[in-house]
C-alpha cells in the first residue's frame, strides 16, 4: 500500500493561460492576489537555502536539510521535498503549489537549480565542467542545462479517491493507493536541438513535462527563412 502526492490534470486542456514575460514578475494567475512565478521562485530559493530541521542534539540549531541535499559533491538528479516543510515556511507559496502545481512546481525545480549552481560557485566549482552535467551535443554553452526533478511528499492524511471532485482538477491531490501493475518507463525529450537543412543554424527547444507537450517543429529557418519542405522524409533529415 502507498501514497502518493498526485496532480488532476488532462481535463482542462481548452482553459486559456497566461505566460510570464521578462522575469516572470508579473501579475499572479488568480484576480492579481498570491504570489506571481517569479517570486514564488526567489521564496523557493530562500526555504531551500535556509529551511532548518527541529533542533535535536546533534544539531541543535537544526540543520540545513534542502541545503545540506544539494550541497553535494555529485550534483543530485532529484530532490525531496516534505510539503509540510514549504506549509510551515511560506503557508501562502504553499497554497500555489496546492492549487496550481503545473507552473509552482517547475518553479520550484527551477529554484533548486539555482540554489545548486550558487552553492557549486562558492566553493570555486563550475556545474558547466562537471562530467555528470555535460550537455548530449550541440553548441556547449547553449545547450548544457543542470535540471533538479523535485518529488513532493506528505505526512498529511489522504483523501479518499471518491472523494474527489471537479474541483479538484488540476490541483495537487494527495491520495492512497496500491500499485496493481507497472509499465516499462518510456523515453521523453526534454529539450530538443533543431538543425535547418539549409544553413544549419541551430534552434533549441524545452517541452512540457507529461502526456502534452509535443513538439511543433517550425515551419520557417529562424535565421534565413527558408521554409520547411512538405515531404515527411526530407523533414525528418532535417
Amino acid at each position: 500500500r502507498v501514497s502518493s502526492v498526485a496532480t488532476m490534470a488532462g481535463w482542462d486542456e481548452g482553459n486559456v493561460y497566461y505566460t510570464d514575460l521578462g522575469d516572470g514578475d508579473g501579475r499572479p494567475g488568480r484576480d492579481g492576489e498570491g504570489v506571481t512565478p517569479g517570486q514564488a521562485r526567489r521564496k523557493f530559493a530562500d526555504f531551500l537555502r535556509n529551511f532548518r530541521s527541529e533542533p535535536t542534539a546533534e544539531y541543535p540549531d537544526g540543520r540545513l536539510v534542502y541545503r545540506d541535499k544539494l550541497d553535494q559533491d555529485t550534483p543530485p538528479r532529484n530532490v525531496t521535498v516534505l510539503l509540510d516543510d514549504i506549509i510551515a515556511h511560506d503557508p501562502e507559496l504553499a497554497k500555489e503549489v496546492r492549487n496550481q502545481p503545473d507552473i509552482y512546481i517547475p518553479c520550484l525545480e527551477h529554484a533548486a537549480v539555482t540554489v545548486l549552481e550558487s552553492l557549486r560557485n562558492e566553493a570555486g566549482l563550475n556545474p558547466q565542467k562537471d562530467a555528470l552535467v555535460t550537455g548530449v551535443g550541440g553548441s556547449k554553452d547553449m545547450f548544457d542545462k543542470l535540471e533538479i526533478q523535485v518529488h513532493l511528499v506528505s505526512d498529511e492524511t489522504p483523501a479518499s479517491i471518491r472523494s474527489l471532485n471537479s474541483a479538484h482538477v488540476s490541483k495537487l491531490v494527495y491520495i492512497p493507493g496500491i500499485v496493481i501493475a507497472a509499465a516499462k518507463a518510456k523515453t521523453k525529450a526534454t529539450r530538443l536541438c533543431l538543425q535547418c537543412r539549409s544553413c544549419r543554424s541551430l534552434k533549441y527547444m524545452d517541452l512540457k513535462p507529461g502526456f502534452g507537450g509535443m513538439a511543433q517543429p517550425p515551419r520557417r529557418c529562424e535565421a534565413n527563412g527558408t521554409v520547411a519542405s512538405s515531404d515527411p522524409a526530407a523533414n525528418a533529415a532535417a
